[in-house]
């Protein structure tokens, strides 16, 4: 049932315009991305309903081959979708979508590292991976804060480590700087976005789209609720279990905590939170009985999702 939802909810969303960002001193490899799509409505499309496939795949891939939950079910591509489109003005390309799964991809590798006798080759695909996503959105520099205290949290803490992602983060910007300095160009794009919030876009956005608003503050309220009613239930759970989580948890935080450096980003850059929250919401509903009203609940979210995209259509 969840399957024929998800599929019913994808159909009836992916044919609203979808949008595509144009790129900023702050996304210095999305240039070459919107240079190659920008133009053809048809491929802007499919490029982003396949970014939301992939990442509900990845999504999916973790909590099943991490057994994040009890059994294997579309729970947590469900959540990801209700997340994704909870709101019509992040329906598009840009570069925080581009990034997302490639920082999925990283959290999959980095998860997966803790049971590998030899971590060093996976800390270097970690850290190669996160900067790359870095130079598409490059507030995702941040993340190497993420980094340390995820490989705390997994005991994988030493200074070989430290120095192997460190070196693997650093790699691509020396690549990216040794070109930029051979084409002798200035290199603008380390200028970091600062505080992003812009009052007036906010209001407009509102405005605009009131019932937006009502669903994104009553699922920040169910997510809220959803994880205090969680962690209880994760101390019972293996150790391993309880490190995954506490690293899910740490990425909801520093996501989070990383709007206010988005600059133009900022109501994009909620892609980053649902990474984590997508997760541990499926762990929250696969550990519940299956019962009669949140069936009704999530089938209500995704009508009134689908009503608020084509409020204005």
């Amino acid at each position: 049932m969840q399957f024929v939802w998800i599929l019913a909810f994808f159909a009836a969303i992916i044919f609203h315009p979808v949008k595509i960002e144009a790129a900023n001193a702050n996304a210095p490899l999305y240039h070459l991305f919107f240079d190659l799509i920008s133009g053809n409505t048809l491929l802007v499309h499919l490029v982003y309903a396949l970014l939301i496939l992939l990442e509900a795949f990845i999504l999916q891939l973790i909590v099943v081959y991490h057994r994040l939950i009890e059994r294997n079910n579309f729970i947590v591509v469900l959540v990801w979708f209700i997340y994704a489109f909870s709101n019509p003005a992040t329906a598009g390309i840009n570069p925080v979508l581009l990034s997302v799964p490639l920082v999925s991809w990283g959290l999959f590798l980095l998860l997966d590292i803790s049971s590998k006798e030899n971590v060093l080759p996976g800390l270097f695909s970690v850290g190669l991976i996160f900067s790359l996503a870095s130079l598409i959105y490059l507030p995702l520099i941040w993340f190497s804060i993420f980094l340390i205290l995820s490989l705390i949290v997994l005991s994988l803490i030493n200074m070989r480590e430290i120095l192997v992602i460190l070196i693997a983060y650093i790699l691509p910007y020396v690549y990216v700087f040794a070109y930029l300095f051979v084409m002798d160009i200035q290199p603008d794009f380390l200028r970091i976005a600062g505080f992003g919030y812009d009052v007036e876009a906010i209001y407009e956005m509102v405005s605009q789209n009131p019932l937006g608003l009502v669903l994104n503050v009553f699922l920040l309220l169910v997510s809220i609720a959803g994880l205090i009613k969680l962690l209880p239930d994760v101390l019972y759970k293996l150790i391993q279990t309880r490190n995954f989580v506490t690293v899910l948890i740490i990425m909801l935080i520093i996501s989070f905590l990383m709007i206010f450096v988005s600059g133009y980003w900022w109501h994009d850059h909620l892609y980053l939170v649902f990474i984590p929250l997508a997760i541990l919401m499926a762990m929250f509903l696969a550990g519940r009985k299956r019962l009669l009203y949140y069936d009704i609940a999530l089938l209500a979210i995704m009508l009134v999702e689908i009503l608020q995209v084509y409020w204005n259509a």
